[in-house]
């Protein structure tokens, strides 16, 4: 007097997805609650998030039992490494001043910073290595005598040659003489004046 009933019931493959799906949906979540903790222009590398004390509690319904739904609940806390903008513009500098060529200063404020935190490789979680790209942009170091020597008794226009080629300056330096008519600069040192803009 039975009767047979077919009922769907969750498989081993079915738990395993749904624990990915879980673990994958955790670790976005951490990610985006860790970037909102960041204090300041910090930043975070997501490829050092590791998850810790990872606590499933058992499934619902058991596994093999009849049932059209899953439930599965897990807690895991997580971790990332940081670091702080400070810390890698104090590294550029100190990589870019290591190899600053002689007779050059580095231009207050010129310095950008290009960080992949994305492109990390975690070596055996005790160090972190990534690529920065930093440039800033340099000043001739050069004084007044040295100019004024440049342009003694040219014509302007020999003179904004000898001192673009001498200074590597990127634009056509500014000469003007008073009186407009004089067709050289001064034999004389003092008559000549030097303005750094």
């Amino acid at each position: 007097g039975g009767s047979e009933k077919l009922r769907r019931a969750a498989s081993a493959d079915d738990v395993r997805r749904l624990r990915e799906k879980l673990q994958a949906d955790l670790q976005q979540t951490a990610l985006n609650d860790l970037r909102r903790s960041l204090k300041g222009d910090d930043m975070l590398l997501p490829l050092t998030l590791t998850s810790a004390n990872a606590l499933t509690e058992p499934l619902t319904p058991e596994l093999g039992q009849p049932s059209d739904q899953l439930q599965m609940q897990m807690r895991a806390e997580y971790s990332v490494w940081t670091i702080g903008v400070t810390d890698l513009r104090a590294v550029a500098y100190a990589g870019l001043d290591v190899n600053l060529p002689d007779g050059y200063i580095p231009l207050s404020g010129t310095l950008v910073v290009n960080n992949h935190p994305d492109m990390v490789s975690i070596n055996k979680g005790t160090a972190v290595e990534w690529q920065i790209i930093a440039s800033q942009q340099l000043q001739a170091v050069w004084n007044q005598d040295q100019v004024i020597s440049l342009v003694l008794g040219q014509t302007p226009l020999q003179a904004a040659r000898n001192l673009q080629e001498s200074l590597m300056l990127h634009g056509i330096p500014k000469i003007s003489l008073s009186p407009s008519w004089w067709i050289r600069m001064p034999y004389l040192p003092f008559r000549i004046t030097v303005v750094a803009q």
